[in-house]
């Protein structure tokens, strides 16, 4: 049985088509397996973000930002090269900088922790109402478009 971890690209809204996300996604499935090993399988999962709701130093910004992760306890070494690996892919793909793309390879268990602390940041009254419209979109974004994506604002 093969471990599944998720990765969440936040991207600016129509900052990457269809096609760029389809190369960049299948790529990382690719270093998950080159890096991390064939039993782990990556979900990768899109968040846009509207144009001018996201912000870097007080200015509008159009960095992306990758959240993978990673195998509890994976050796920094190991965890190093997987991190360079993405950076090179994106960086050649998308012609961006190095300071408009932030990459985090963080263990499984404080990927959950986190997920589930955001979660519960909304009212327990409007949490099942939320969370049906985010489940909702991330599946019809894969049927529709063939991979689970949504936008930030819900």
């Amino acid at each position: 049985m093969s471990e599944k971890l998720l990765v969440i690209c936040s991207v600016t809204e129509n900052s990457l088509n269809h096609d760029d996300k389809n190369i960049l996604e299948k790529g990382i499935k690719k270093l998950y397996e080159k890096h991390i090993g064939k039993h782990v399988k990556s979900v990768i999962l899109w968040m846009e973000i509207p144009n001018g709701q996201a912000y870097l130093a007080g200015q509008v910004s159009s960095a992306s930002t990758i959240l993978a992760t990673m195998p509890n306890q994976l050796p920094s070494t190991e965890r190093s090269a997987f991190l360079y690996a993405v950076r090179d892919l994106w960086m050649a793909h998308t012609h961006c900088q190095a300071n408009e793309l932030v990459i985090s390879a963080s263990d499984q268990s404080l990927v959950q922790q986190f997920l589930n602390e955001s979660r519960l940041r909304v009212s327990k009254f409007r949490r099942l109402e939320v969370m049906t419209k985010l489940i909702t979109r991330v599946l019809w974004a894969k049927l529709v478009r063939g991979r689970l994506q949504t936008n930030i604002n819900l």
